[in-house]
């Protein structure tokens, strides 16, 4: 008879016993009889495999979702180990696969049921584990490694080279973290480490034992100095308190701007969106139009998931993207999109929608504001309280390399020459002239050379005293000439590239067509790291849409189409109840609020 641990009671698909193993497992860690990474053998249809206690828990406290299906589903080994390295991942496809899977069974109050039951158990187990392990960092803990590990204590009394350009001194300081995180989670050292990192901000944990490093200032821009320490061994002076603290200031203007402007911009995406639901009594509106768009990489391809296409106008079948998204990427693919469904009143048919309309049972409108406001609300309070800083590197051309080099953001004279500024803004109120044209002359040059190199500031007391009417000045070799403003990138900046983008009908003319429209979203999201769906996209750039003509209508002709501003397309809502919950009466009155004969979900309230 086998030593092994069986999970044949599995087979009985019995929650209650389910949770009675995983807390008899439990009850043997917390009592140091095994370790959660001992490695035990485990027997399931007749058959042994050896994984470690931890693995087994996690997947037997998500099994049990998939006890609502037939009796006749053979779970395996495969759907009850589970990569604890990488467990959300695995949650989330365990999770779809399930509702995939569920799909023909129909019975949406047993699934639900069951799933919100495993859920309130995995809740459960994780208060009780965190109260045993911890999730906070531990002092001591990461003091003895830097006794016992020198690669440790060098990379926490990381200094990085405050000389470097901005991105080479970011790039630095996460190499350096990387490295320390390898560290804790290699199966090397049992610290509260290896299982509180996989639940905390890298970069909170960078600033905390690394290297603070850059901080963004009020304006979006880099802080010139770094704070080279970190919060484990504490400010070295003054300059790093002060820039701290304009971090600090930072973090109260995005909660008081940026993070109030995103909750305003859910109600006005939800109040578009309202009109806009799926009409699940029609398989296909007929539609023979198309949305072209050129699959990229594979973060545009993940977002066309369950989605109908085709490869040629004239090919006569629809295909459908499952999980194989790959096959898309390099390829201009011809989707069908709720931008271009037939159907009226903003109802989108299935096939337009997409095999979403299987999984999603909700309204498909408010759906994608609700996904694309909360998760903006998240990115911004991310970005107030970390505060990172994501700065391109600055690209010089050859020409220009031989007369300058760069010394963080500023560029210096390799040699003497002639400096000619040929293109420049003397706004009185700036600071600074910013150069984007200039020539260098050389006594071996037959003509001064022209060279274009970005919007750059002059140093003031070098330039500006200096040159005459020509424009021109003399330039010594090691000589300060030119100093880059570099923008901060950070989490929040493509977002309010976003909020600016939707509320600007200049911003959304220029891109002409709904296909770069879509595109320009997908991309800005994608710098963002917002995940919604191209569908949850293509409803909110339906809503901006209208006929030229009357802009209280959708385009009928996809050729010809006038994009509204975000504030202005709820205004013009077909539906009068919707422009009066947006509470702009006067331009209700003033402008088409007695055209207006759209129903909405809201109609009732007034």
């Amino acid at each position: 008879m086998s030593d092994a641990f069986s999970l044949d009671f599995l087979h009985n698909k019995d929650f209650d016993e389910v949770t009675e193993v995983v807390h008899s497992i439990l009850e043997l860690v917390k009592s140091g009889e095994i370790s959660p990474s001992d490695e035990t053998e485990f027997e399931f249809n007749d058959e042994i495999f050896t994984t470690s206690v931890k693995k087994i828990i996690l997947g037997l406290i998500f099994v049990p979702v998939r006890f609502v299906l037939d009796r006749d589903i053979q779970l395996s080994d495969i759907n009850i180990e589970v990569n604890a390295n990488n467990i959300n991942s695995f949650i989330a496809d365990y999770l779809d696969d399930t509702i995939e899977s569920f799909n023909a069974n129909k019975d949406i109050i047993l699934f639900t049921d069951m799933a919100s039951k495993v859920l309130s158990f995995n809740a459960k187990i994780a208060w009780e584990i965190n109260l045993n392990r911890g999730n906070t960092v531990n002092i001591y803990d990461m003091i003895h490694l830097m006794h016992t590990n020198k690669k440790v204590a060098e990379i926490m009394f990381f200094n990085t080279n405050e000389n470097n350009q901005f991105k080479d001194i970011e790039d630095s300081v996460s190499a350096k973290n990387k490295e320390l995180i390898h560290i804790l989670t290699s199966p090397d050292y049992d610290t509260c480490y290896r299982n509180l990192l996989t639940s905390v901000s890298a970069k909170q944990f960078q600033q905390v034992f690394v290297n603070i490093s850059l901080k963004p200032d009020l304006n979006g821009n880099v802080i010139e100095k770094p704070i080279n320490t970190s919060f484990f061994r504490g400010m070295r002076n003054s300059t790093d308190y002060f820039i701290n603290a304009i971090g600090a200031r930072k973090a109260l203007v995005t909660n008081a701007s940026q993070v109030r402007n995103a909750g305003y911009l859910s109600r006005k995406l939800s109040l578009l969106n309202i009109t806009t639901n799926l009409d699940r009594t029609v398989e296909d509106c007929g539609s023979i139009d198309y949305l072209e768009v050129f699959v990229k990489d594979k973060d545009v391809a993940a977002r066309f998931t369950n989605r109908f296409y085709k490869l040629k106008h004239t090919d006569k079948k629809l295909l459908e993207v499952r999980r194989d998204t790959k096959k898309l990427i390099g390829k201009n693919i011809l989707f069908r999109s709720p931008t271009k469904c037939r159907l009226s009143d903003g109802m989108i048919c299935k096939t337009c929608y997409g095999h979403l309309s299987n999984i999603n049972k909700f309204h498909i409108g408010l759906t994608a504001a609700l996904i694309l406001g909360n998760q903006i609300i998240q990115r911004l309070l991310s970005s107030k309280h970390l505060l990172q800083v994501y700065a391109d590197k600055i690209d010089l051309p050859e020409e220009v390399l031989e007369y300058f080099s760069i010394d963080k953001n500023i560029m210096i004279a390799k040699k003497a020459f002639t400096l000619t500024i040929t293109e420049y803004n003397d706004d009185e109120n700036a600071y600074v002239p910013t150069v984007s044209r200039y020539t260098v002359n050389t006594p071996e040059l037959d003509e001064p050379l022209e060279l274009t190199c970005g919007d750059m500031d002059l140093f003031d007391d070098i330039i500006k005293e200096n040159y005459n009417e020509n424009n021109s000045v003399e330039i010594a070799e090691g000589e300060e000439v030119f100093k880059f403003t570099v923008e901060n990138n950070e989490i929040s900046a493509p977002l309010k590239k976003l909020l600016n983008l939707i509320e600007s009908e200049k911003e959304l003319n220029a891109k002409e067509t709904i296909e770069n429209l879509v595109l320009e979203i997908i991309e800005l999201l994608e710098q963002s790291g917002i995940r919604l769906s191209a569908s949850g996209i293509e409803i909110i750039v339906k809503g901006l849409c209208r006929d030229p003509n009357n802009i209280l209508e959708n385009p009928s002709d996809f050729n010809n189409v006038v994009f509204l501003r975000l504030t202005n397309a709820v205004v013009n809502s077909k539906s009068l109840a919707v422009s009066l919950a947006f509470e702009r009466l006067k331009q209700q009155i003033e402008t088409n609020g007695f055209e207006k004969d759209g129903s909405s979900v809201i109609d009732g309230a007034y």
